[in-house]
Protein backbone atom coordinates (compact mmCIF):
# COMPACT_ATOMS: atom_id res chain seq x y z
CA UNK A 1 0.00 0.00 0.00
CA UNK A 2 0.94 3.72 -0.18
CA UNK A 3 0.08 7.32 0.97
CA UNK A 4 1.05 10.26 -0.63
CA UNK A 5 1.27 13.88 0.42
CA UNK A 6 0.93 17.32 -1.52
CA UNK A 7 0.70 20.43 -0.14
CA UNK A 8 -1.56 22.59 -1.19
CA UNK A 9 -0.32 25.87 0.50
CA UNK A 10 2.77 27.22 1.98
CA UNK A 11 1.73 26.73 5.46
CA UNK A 12 -0.62 23.40 6.84
CA UNK A 13 -2.90 22.40 3.89
CA UNK A 14 -2.40 18.86 2.87
CA UNK A 15 -3.94 16.49 0.88
CA UNK A 16 -3.53 12.47 1.75
CA UNK A 17 -4.04 9.68 -0.25
CA UNK A 18 -3.63 6.26 0.78
CA UNK A 19 -3.85 3.55 -1.43
CA UNK A 20 -4.23 -0.35 -1.47
CA UNK A 21 -1.44 -2.33 -2.63
CA UNK A 22 -2.98 -3.62 -5.38
CA UNK A 23 -3.34 -0.22 -6.77
CA UNK A 24 -1.26 0.03 -10.65
CA UNK A 25 1.45 1.79 -10.29
CA UNK A 26 0.76 3.70 -13.62
CA UNK A 27 -3.12 4.39 -12.43
CA UNK A 28 -3.23 8.38 -12.80
CA UNK A 29 -5.83 8.76 -10.30
CA UNK A 30 -4.82 6.26 -7.06
CA UNK A 31 -7.37 8.14 -5.00
CA UNK A 32 -10.54 6.92 -7.49
CA UNK A 33 -9.24 2.93 -7.15
CA UNK A 34 -11.48 1.01 -4.52
CA UNK A 35 -10.27 0.87 -0.95
CA UNK A 36 -8.49 3.88 -1.34
CA UNK A 37 -9.16 7.00 1.25
CA UNK A 38 -8.35 10.47 0.78
CA UNK A 39 -8.07 13.27 3.65
CA UNK A 40 -7.88 16.96 3.32
CA UNK A 41 -6.44 18.38 6.33
CA UNK A 42 -6.63 22.37 7.43
CA UNK A 43 -7.81 23.84 3.78
CA UNK A 44 -6.60 27.44 3.42
CA UNK A 45 -6.00 28.90 0.53
CA UNK A 46 -7.72 32.29 -0.16
CA UNK A 47 -8.26 35.49 1.99
CA UNK A 48 -6.79 36.24 5.32
CA UNK A 49 -6.73 34.50 8.25
CA UNK A 50 -7.84 36.96 11.61
CA UNK A 51 -6.97 36.05 14.86
CA UNK A 52 -9.24 37.35 17.64
CA UNK A 53 -9.31 40.85 15.66
CA UNK A 54 -7.25 42.72 13.06
CA UNK A 55 -5.53 44.30 15.86
CA UNK A 56 -4.50 41.32 17.05
CA UNK A 57 -3.10 39.54 14.48
CA UNK A 58 -3.92 39.04 10.34
CA UNK A 59 -2.11 36.20 8.32
CA UNK A 60 -2.10 36.10 4.72
CA UNK A 61 -0.01 33.78 2.35
CA UNK A 62 2.98 35.21 0.11
CA UNK A 63 3.25 32.40 -0.99
CA UNK A 64 0.01 31.57 -3.61
CA UNK A 65 -1.29 28.34 -3.33
CA UNK A 66 -0.89 25.65 -5.51
CA UNK A 67 -5.42 25.79 -6.27
CA UNK A 68 -7.23 28.46 -6.38
CA UNK A 69 -10.37 26.48 -4.56
CA UNK A 70 -11.15 23.13 -3.47
CA UNK A 71 -13.24 23.05 -6.50
CA UNK A 72 -10.04 21.60 -8.34
CA UNK A 73 -9.87 18.66 -6.65
CA UNK A 74 -11.31 15.52 -6.36
CA UNK A 75 -13.84 15.94 -3.62
CA UNK A 76 -12.26 14.33 -0.54
CA UNK A 77 -13.47 11.54 1.34
CA UNK A 78 -12.67 13.38 5.15
CA UNK A 79 -12.22 16.92 5.70
CA UNK A 80 -9.66 16.99 8.71
CA UNK A 81 -9.34 20.39 10.92
CA UNK A 82 -6.75 20.03 13.74
CA UNK A 83 -7.87 23.14 15.82
CA UNK A 84 -10.25 25.96 15.79
CA UNK A 85 -7.94 28.54 15.04
CA UNK A 86 -8.78 30.48 11.26
CA UNK A 87 -5.09 29.60 9.73
CA UNK A 88 -6.73 25.81 10.41
CA UNK A 89 -10.02 26.22 10.50
CA UNK A 90 -10.86 28.58 7.42
CA UNK A 91 -14.17 29.45 6.66
CA UNK A 92 -13.62 31.35 3.44
CA UNK A 93 -11.85 28.06 1.90
CA UNK A 94 -14.39 25.74 3.64
CA UNK A 95 -17.62 27.34 1.95
CA UNK A 96 -15.64 27.13 -0.97
CA UNK A 97 -17.53 23.37 -0.77
CA UNK A 98 -21.07 22.65 -1.74
CA UNK A 99 -23.44 23.03 1.32
CA UNK A 100 -24.66 19.32 -0.26
CA UNK A 101 -21.15 18.23 0.45
CA UNK A 102 -20.52 14.42 0.44
CA UNK A 103 -17.24 14.78 2.80
CA UNK A 104 -16.98 13.81 6.40
CA UNK A 105 -15.72 17.20 8.12
CA UNK A 106 -14.19 16.10 10.98
CA UNK A 107 -12.38 17.90 13.91
CA UNK A 108 -12.31 18.90 17.86
CA UNK A 109 -15.14 19.89 19.72
CA UNK A 110 -14.12 23.44 19.39
CA UNK A 111 -13.71 23.11 15.28
CA UNK A 112 -16.78 21.75 15.25
CA UNK A 113 -18.85 23.59 16.83
CA UNK A 114 -17.27 26.83 14.82
CA UNK A 115 -17.79 25.16 11.52
CA UNK A 116 -21.72 24.57 12.94
CA UNK A 117 -22.20 28.84 13.50
CA UNK A 118 -21.44 29.10 9.69
CA UNK A 119 -24.73 27.34 9.00
CA UNK A 120 -23.21 26.25 5.51
CA UNK A 121 -23.05 22.33 5.37
CA UNK A 122 -25.43 19.93 6.67
CA UNK A 123 -24.89 19.22 10.38
CA UNK A 124 -25.21 15.41 9.76
CA UNK A 125 -21.54 15.83 7.74
CA UNK A 126 -19.71 17.43 10.65
CA UNK A 127 -18.23 15.10 13.23
CA UNK A 128 -16.44 16.36 16.59
CA UNK A 129 -13.49 14.36 18.13
CA UNK A 130 -12.59 13.56 21.50
CA UNK A 131 -9.37 13.60 23.76
CA UNK A 132 -7.82 10.50 22.81
CA UNK A 133 -8.42 8.14 25.93
CA UNK A 134 -6.59 4.68 25.27
CA UNK A 135 -9.31 3.45 27.94
CA UNK A 136 -12.39 5.08 26.12
CA UNK A 137 -13.27 3.35 22.85
CA UNK A 138 -15.37 6.20 21.92
CA UNK A 139 -12.45 8.93 21.59
CA UNK A 140 -10.84 6.57 18.74
CA UNK A 141 -13.15 7.84 15.77
CA UNK A 142 -13.37 4.64 13.06
CA UNK A 143 -14.72 4.57 9.80
CA UNK A 144 -15.01 0.94 7.94
CA UNK A 145 -13.93 1.00 4.64
CA UNK A 146 -16.20 -1.48 2.59
CA UNK A 147 -14.72 -5.33 1.52
CA UNK A 148 -13.63 -6.21 -2.22
CA UNK A 149 -16.28 -9.06 -2.04
CA UNK A 150 -18.92 -9.74 0.62
CA UNK A 151 -16.68 -12.30 2.16
CA UNK A 152 -13.84 -10.28 1.98
CA UNK A 153 -11.97 -8.42 4.94
CA UNK A 154 -13.06 -4.64 5.41
CA UNK A 155 -10.20 -2.14 5.80
CA UNK A 156 -10.79 1.01 8.49
CA UNK A 157 -9.72 4.53 8.93
CA UNK A 158 -8.91 5.45 12.91
CA UNK A 159 -8.58 8.98 13.73
CA UNK A 160 -7.55 10.54 17.25
CA UNK A 161 -6.87 13.47 18.67
CA UNK A 162 -4.56 14.42 21.27
CA UNK A 163 -3.64 17.38 23.19
CA UNK A 164 -1.22 18.86 26.17
CA UNK A 165 -2.81 18.37 29.39
CA UNK A 166 -2.04 22.46 29.81
CA UNK A 167 -1.97 24.55 26.79
CA UNK A 168 -2.84 28.42 27.06
CA UNK A 169 -2.59 28.80 23.46
CA UNK A 170 -4.39 25.84 22.41
CA UNK A 171 -1.92 25.49 19.47
CA UNK A 172 -0.08 22.22 19.99
CA UNK A 173 -2.63 19.36 19.22
CA UNK A 174 -1.89 16.67 17.45
CA UNK A 175 -3.76 14.23 14.97
CA UNK A 176 -2.95 10.47 14.65
CA UNK A 177 -4.47 8.57 11.69
CA UNK A 178 -4.48 4.50 10.60
CA UNK A 179 -5.35 3.11 7.79
CA UNK A 180 -5.49 -0.53 6.87
CA UNK A 181 -7.20 -1.05 3.04
CA UNK A 182 -8.88 -4.18 2.36
CA UNK A 183 -7.40 -7.50 2.14
CA UNK A 184 -7.30 -9.16 -1.52
CA UNK A 185 -6.10 -12.07 -2.92
CA UNK A 186 -4.51 -10.08 -5.37
CA UNK A 187 -2.06 -8.68 -2.48
CA UNK A 188 -0.85 -11.95 -0.92
CA UNK A 189 2.68 -12.45 -0.43
CA UNK A 190 5.10 -14.23 1.38
CA UNK A 191 4.44 -11.78 4.39
CA UNK A 192 0.72 -12.05 3.98
CA UNK A 193 0.07 -16.04 3.99
CA UNK A 194 2.06 -19.06 5.91
CA UNK A 195 1.24 -22.16 3.95
CA UNK A 196 0.52 -25.60 6.18
CA UNK A 197 0.91 -29.27 4.89
CA UNK A 198 -1.92 -31.06 4.89
CA UNK A 199 -0.21 -34.36 6.56
CA UNK A 200 2.75 -32.89 8.77
CA UNK A 201 5.96 -34.81 8.33
CA UNK A 202 6.98 -36.80 11.35
CA UNK A 203 10.36 -36.33 13.15
CA UNK A 204 13.01 -38.10 13.11
CA UNK A 205 12.84 -41.49 15.39
CA UNK A 206 9.51 -40.35 16.98
CA UNK A 207 5.68 -39.37 16.26
CA UNK A 208 4.95 -35.67 16.90
CA UNK A 209 1.78 -34.63 19.26
CA UNK A 210 -1.38 -34.19 17.30
CA UNK A 211 -1.15 -30.65 18.83
CA UNK A 212 2.23 -29.63 17.68
CA UNK A 213 1.61 -31.48 14.05
CA UNK A 214 -1.41 -28.90 13.98
CA UNK A 215 0.87 -25.95 14.74
CA UNK A 216 3.99 -27.01 12.78
CA UNK A 217 4.37 -24.96 9.09
CA UNK A 218 5.74 -26.15 6.18
CA UNK A 219 8.81 -24.69 5.21
CA UNK A 220 8.92 -22.39 2.99
CA UNK A 221 11.27 -23.10 -0.30
CA UNK A 222 10.23 -20.42 -2.57
CA UNK A 223 7.62 -16.95 -2.68
CA UNK A 224 5.92 -18.84 -5.07
CA UNK A 225 4.96 -21.67 -3.16
CA UNK A 226 2.84 -19.32 -1.24
CA UNK A 227 0.60 -18.26 -4.07
CA UNK A 228 -2.80 -19.19 -3.80
CA UNK A 229 -4.53 -20.79 -6.64
CA UNK A 230 -7.78 -19.89 -7.99
CA UNK A 231 -9.56 -23.17 -9.41
CA UNK A 232 -9.87 -23.91 -13.15
CA UNK A 233 -13.22 -23.98 -13.09
CA UNK A 234 -13.85 -20.52 -11.59
CA UNK A 235 -11.57 -19.13 -13.93
CA UNK A 236 -12.86 -20.18 -16.84
CA UNK A 237 -16.39 -18.19 -15.98
CA UNK A 238 -14.37 -15.46 -15.42
CA UNK A 239 -14.72 -14.68 -11.76
CA UNK A 240 -12.03 -12.73 -9.75
CA UNK A 241 -9.84 -14.55 -7.51
CA UNK A 242 -12.00 -13.07 -4.79
CA UNK A 243 -14.82 -15.30 -5.67
CA UNK A 244 -13.17 -18.71 -5.18
CA UNK A 245 -14.43 -20.69 -2.69
CA UNK A 246 -12.69 -22.10 0.35
CA UNK A 247 -11.70 -25.35 -1.39
CA UNK A 248 -9.41 -23.50 -4.06
CA UNK A 249 -6.98 -22.95 -1.11
CA UNK A 250 -6.96 -25.86 1.16
CA UNK A 251 -3.46 -25.43 2.08
CA UNK A 252 -3.45 -21.41 3.49
CA UNK A 253 -4.09 -19.96 6.25
CA UNK A 254 -4.47 -16.54 7.06
CA UNK A 255 -1.49 -14.65 8.72
CA UNK A 256 -1.23 -11.12 10.57
CA UNK A 257 1.50 -9.98 12.76
CA UNK A 258 1.70 -10.70 16.45
CA UNK A 259 3.30 -8.25 18.97
CA UNK A 260 6.21 -9.91 20.46
CA UNK A 261 8.36 -7.22 22.04
CA UNK A 262 8.17 -3.44 22.09
CA UNK A 263 10.99 -1.54 22.34
CA UNK A 264 11.12 1.77 25.25
CA UNK A 265 9.75 4.22 23.04
CA UNK A 266 7.21 2.04 21.38
CA UNK A 267 9.27 2.43 17.74
CA UNK A 268 10.22 -1.02 16.96
CA UNK A 269 8.22 -3.83 16.70
CA UNK A 270 9.17 -7.55 16.27
CA UNK A 271 6.21 -10.11 14.27
CA UNK A 272 6.11 -13.28 14.66
CA UNK A 273 3.26 -16.40 12.99
CA UNK A 274 -0.22 -16.07 13.91
CA UNK A 275 -1.31 -18.65 11.38
CA UNK A 276 -4.84 -18.49 12.33
CA UNK A 277 -5.39 -14.89 12.58
CA UNK A 278 -7.18 -13.21 9.75
CA UNK A 279 -5.60 -11.99 7.18
CA UNK A 280 -4.95 -8.11 6.73
CA UNK A 281 -2.48 -5.72 5.60
CA UNK A 282 0.21 -3.42 7.32
CA UNK A 283 -1.50 -0.62 8.58
CA UNK A 284 -0.47 2.94 7.29
CA UNK A 285 0.27 5.52 10.27
CA UNK A 286 0.45 9.18 9.91
CA UNK A 287 1.10 11.63 12.89
CA UNK A 288 0.46 15.37 12.47
CA UNK A 289 1.06 17.95 14.80
CA UNK A 290 1.58 21.52 12.42
CA UNK A 291 2.66 23.29 15.96
CA UNK A 292 3.89 20.60 17.72
CA UNK A 293 3.71 18.86 21.12
CA UNK A 294 6.36 16.94 23.41
CA UNK A 295 6.23 13.22 23.09
CA UNK A 296 4.41 12.41 26.39
CA UNK A 297 1.34 13.76 24.84
CA UNK A 298 1.16 11.06 21.66
CA UNK A 299 2.24 8.56 24.08
CA UNK A 300 -0.21 7.19 24.91
CA UNK A 301 -1.56 6.81 21.38
CA UNK A 302 1.82 5.29 20.43
CA UNK A 303 2.01 3.11 22.79
CA UNK A 304 -1.39 2.10 22.83
CA UNK A 305 -3.71 2.54 19.79
CA UNK A 306 -0.95 2.21 17.48
CA UNK A 307 0.38 -1.48 19.03
CA UNK A 308 -3.46 -2.44 18.65
CA UNK A 309 -3.10 -1.97 14.68
CA UNK A 310 0.35 -3.47 14.68
CA UNK A 311 1.03 -0.07 12.71
CA UNK A 312 4.77 0.72 14.51
CA UNK A 313 6.68 1.76 13.31
CA UNK A 314 5.50 5.11 12.29
CA UNK A 315 4.58 5.91 8.64
CA UNK A 316 4.71 9.38 8.26
CA UNK A 317 5.47 12.61 10.70
CA UNK A 318 3.96 15.96 9.61
CA UNK A 319 5.75 18.54 12.15
CA UNK A 320 6.89 21.85 11.67
CA UNK A 321 10.55 21.83 12.70
CA UNK A 322 11.02 26.09 13.15
CA UNK A 323 10.69 27.18 16.37
CA UNK A 324 8.58 30.25 17.10
CA UNK A 325 8.34 31.82 20.43
CA UNK A 326 5.91 34.63 21.21
CA UNK A 327 5.31 36.47 24.58
CA UNK A 328 3.63 35.00 27.22
CA UNK A 329 0.21 36.75 27.43
CA UNK A 330 -0.12 35.59 23.15
CA UNK A 331 0.42 32.28 24.13
CA UNK A 332 4.04 32.01 24.63
CA UNK A 333 5.76 29.10 21.94
CA UNK A 334 3.83 29.11 18.79
CA UNK A 335 6.05 26.39 17.80
CA UNK A 336 7.78 24.07 19.47
CA UNK A 337 9.79 22.91 16.53
CA UNK A 338 11.54 20.10 18.98
CA UNK A 339 9.81 16.41 19.27
CA UNK A 340 10.85 14.83 22.22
Amino acid sequence: MAVTIKALNNDTTFLLTFSPTITPANTKSPELFPGAFTILIDPWLDGPATIISQKFSVQEHTTPPAIKSLQDIPEPDMILISQDRPDHCHEETLCQLSPHVRSIILGPERAAKKIRSWQHFDFSCIQSLKKYNPRDPSTVFRLEIPAYSPNGTPGEITICFMEPKRDMSGLHTALGITYRPPASVLSLGVNSYVQLPATPPASRGSSPSPAAAAAAPAPIDSPLSTRPQTSPTKRSRGLGPDDADATALPQLRPYTPKIEHVSGRANTIVPSPAPHARQTERTVSVLYMPHGVEYRAVEPWAQSHLLEKAALPLTMLVHGFNEVGGPWWAGGVMMSGKFY
